[in-house]
C-alpha cells in the first residue's frame, strides 16, 4: 500500500532534504510540496493524504497553527514536525505529532520515522476495515482507539464486558482497561450478538466469560466474570441474559 505524503517547508533545501530521504522508501510517494503553510491549508486535499512533514517555524502562519487546523479535519493525516528547533518537542506532541524530526537528521533516523508512521497506517487500514464492517451491518472483529500520538487497536475476542462512562465506553480486555469515544448503544449494533449480551442499560458482558449469577436480593443480581470482575444483572436484562447464556 502506497504511502502519500506532502512535504510543509518554508526551505527549498529542507524539501529537498525531505524529498529525497522517502525516496529510499519504495512504497511512500511525495505528493506535493508547499513553501508555506497558508498554501498548504488553501490547497492541499487532505483526503489524498496520509501523512504531512510540517516545519514549525516558517513566515506567516506556523508549523504550530497549521497542525492545530489539520487535527480538527474529518479526514486528519498523520503529523511529522521537522524543524532546527529542538525546544518545540513537547508543544508538537501536543498538536498530535507522531514524531519530531530535528534538522539535520540521519537517515537512520528518517527510517525509524518511517516504520513508526508505516505501523500506524497500517492500523488505520484496519480501522477503515471496521468502518466498511459499520457502514454493511456486519459484526466487528476490532475496536481502534485514537488518542494523543498513538492508535490502539483491541481484538473483539480479548474483551469480558464493557460499560458506559459519560460520553465514553470503558473496554474491559485481556490487556486492560481503555476508553473509546462512542455510546454503548452505538456499540452494541456492532457486536456479534451470539457473542454478547447486554445485562444493564449500562453493561453488556461476552457470555463466554460469564461463570455465575448470584441473586443478591430481590432487586440484585451479581454475576461473576472469568476474569473476576463481578456485574450487576438488572431485572429488565436477567431473562434475556439467562436464556441466551443457558443455551451457550
Amino acid at each position: 500500500m502506497t504511502i502519500n505524503a506532502v512535504i510543509v517547508d518554508d526551505e527549498a533545501m529542507a524539501r529537498f532534504n525531505i524529498r529525497d530521504a522517502i525516496a529510499e522508501h519504495d512504497n511512500w510517494k511525495v505528493t506535493n510540496e508547499y513553501p508555506t503553510a497558508d498554501r498548504f491549508m488553501a490547497l492541499c486535499d487532505l483526503n489524498q493524504i496520509d501523512v504531512v512533514f510540517l516545519d514549525i517555524s516558517m513566515p506567516g502562519t506556523k508549523g504550530t497553527d497549521a497542525a492545530k487546523w489539520i487535527v480538527n479535519q474529518p479526514q486528519a493525516p498523520l503529523i511529522v514536525f521537522v524543524t532546527a528547533y529542538d525546544d518545540y518537542a513537547l508543544q508538537a506532541f501536543e498538536f498530535y505529532a507522531v514524531d519530531y524530526l530535528l534538522k539535520p537528521f540521519d537517515s537512520q533516523r528518517f527510517a525509524r520515522c518511517v516504520e513508526r508512521i508505516e505501523h500506524l497506517h497500517a492500523n488505520l487500514s484496519n480501522a477503515n476495515q471496521q468502518i466498511d464492517a459499520y457502514l454493511n451491518n456486519r459484526p466487528i472483529d476490532i475496536i481502534t482507539i485514537k488518542s494523543t500520538a498513538s492508535i490502539r487497536v483491541i481484538k473483539v475476542e480479548s474483551i469480558y464486558w464493557i460499560c458506559s462512562n459519560g460520553n465514553y465506553v470503558e473496554i474491559h480486555h485481556k490487556q486492560g482497561c481503555h476508553l473509546h469515544r462512542c455510546s454503548l448503544s452505538q456499540l452494541e449494533e456492532h457486536l456479534d450478538p451470539a457473542l454478547f449480551c447486554r445485562v444493564h442499560r449500562q453493561s453488556i458482558v461476552k457470555l463466554e466469560h460469564a461463570l455465575e449469577l448470584k441473586s443478591i436480593n430481590e432487586n440484585k443480581n451479581l454475576l461473576i466474570l472469568s476474569n473476576g470482575d463481578q456485574i450487576n444483572v438488572s431485572e429488565h436484562y436477567k431473562p434475556d441474559f439467562i436464556r441466551r447464556w443457558s443455551s451457550r
